[in-house]
């Protein structure tokens, strides 16, 4: 189908002939998406993203040769605006740090269903970051330690690499630890209402729009 304006276009990485069958019928299927190209390896699917300069790749993080993590790390040098999508049946949190770590953009389960996996391409292409719900929790409450709270020294760094105030690291912070705004409010000794204008700016600094996708981040960029 040939592209149009509107549409996404789309390089699948998995090895599974199976699960790229799947996935080509429903990109088909889907008036706003475009698959230009498969790969089956992660060797194949740099060229690939080299060549065809997709929107979003999905990746399978099991491939041959060089895994999925690795490819995605080599394509975000390569070609730093192509978004990937990390689309697994892995949940171990290692993994899911790791792809992260390497710049995926997004990080699904393969038993998500069909429209929750457009909605993630669709965010992504947009400049959001995504995590299937299955790992989201898993991220904010067990991969970012959980000394991470207002005591915690801030880096000497934090002001030249992020766009945060101290006092919104702190906030963001307790986020990440899973803590909703009146525990926030607590530890910090403010008002609930200081805490959702601290939210508020946060989420407008880091141009998205949920406290998740605001974790991910700096959990990515090691601000936290």
């Amino acid at each position: 189908m040939p592209k149009t304006n509107s549409q996404s276009t789309i390089l699948l990485v998995d090895d599974h002939p199976l699960v790229r069958d799947g996935l080509r019928v429903l990109f088909q299927q889907t008036d706003d998406m475009s698959l230009i190209g498969e790969a089956s390896d992660g060797e194949s699917a740099i060229a690939l993203v080299k060549e065809l300069k997709p929107d979003v790749v999905v990746m399978d993080i099991g491939l041959p040769g060089r895994d999925g993590i690795e490819t995605t790390r080599e394509i975000k040098l390569q070609v730093p605006e192509v978004k990937v999508i990390m689309l697994t049946a892995h949940e171990r949190e290692d993994e899911i740090v790791s792809a992260l770590a390497a710049g995926a953009d997004g990080y699904c389960i393969k038993s998500i269903d069909a429209h929750r996996l457009l909605t993630a391409i669709r965010a992504v292409r947009e400049g959001s970051a995504y995590l299937d719900p299955l790992v989201a929790d898993l991220v904010l409450r067990k991969v970012v330690p959980a000394a991470h709270t207002s005591q915690a020294a801030p880096s000497k760094n934090v002001d030249t690499l992020s766009p945060l105030s101290k006092r919104e690291m702190e906030v963001l912070a307790l986020i990440a630890d899973g803590l909703p705004n009146q525990s926030i409010a607590e530890k910090l000794q403010v008002s609930t209402g200081t805490v959702k204008a601290y939210v508020c700016h946060i989420l407008e600094k880091l141009c998205v729009s949920d406290r998740t996708q605001a974790a991910v981040i700096a959990l990515r960029k090691g601000w936290i």
